[in-house]
């Protein structure tokens, strides 16, 4: 393994080697999914302004006479241009790719483990303290040790600025939808 870790005898090594890898190839295969999505939508975009300036440059190839090409020409590449400016259907599939995949990675990988570990350490004090241990006087001072030992918290934390676990997540997804409801709203009002 990558890093110590507890290895039940119930267990081989090759079975939970498979368990703690299997997923993390899947998390990082449908990360690198959608950047080759980001990558191909910002080509294809690429490749339009490309094709864009390639028109621009044939723009003035006519002769004096046929001034009616010229604002033809003119015509389609100043639409081109401004659909290529414009939200097309490529720039906002792009951006809900991107938030989704940034919202399920932020709590797949981040905010469910930390809880699920929270709470694991939480429930051994509790199983510590109702397995029947005052029915054996002889370890109480081992199991009073344990259970002190048992209550301490386990935070999984962001660099120590702030606790990861289901609560943080949601707080932040609120915070997001807040925000991105304000930039919509002052951007309304700015074309009005």
């Amino acid at each position: 393994m990558v890093f110590r870790s507890h290895i039940p005898r119930s267990i081989d090594f090759w079975t939970l080697f498979a368990w703690e890898h299997i997923p993390a190839s899947g998390l990082v295969l449908l990360e690198v999914s959608l950047d080759v999505i980001v990558l191909n939508i910002l080509t294809m975009t690429k490749l339009q302004f490309r094709m864009l300036r390639y028109e621009v440059e044939k723009i003035f190839s006519f002769d004096n006479e046929r001034s009616g090409d010229f604002n033809l020409k003119m015509k389609r590449c100043n639409e081109h241009h401004t659909f290529l400016l414009g939200d097309t259907l490529a720039d906002i599939l792009g951006a809900a790719l991107y938030a989704a995949q940034m919202f399920f990675e932020f709590f797949v990988c981040y905010c469910f483990p930390a809880q699920d570990l929270s709470d694991e350490a939480e429930l051994l004090s509790v199983t510590l303290y109702s397995n029947n241990w005052n029915l054996y006087p002889a370890y109480y001072k081992d199991m009073m040790l344990f259970l002190g030992k048992s209550r301490l918290e386990v935070i999984y934390s962001a660099g120590g600025l702030l606790k990861l676990n289901h609560q943080t997540g949601m707080s932040a997804v609120k915070t997001m939808v807040s925000y991105s409801m304000f930039l919509q709203t002052m951007t309304q009002l700015e074309t009005t």
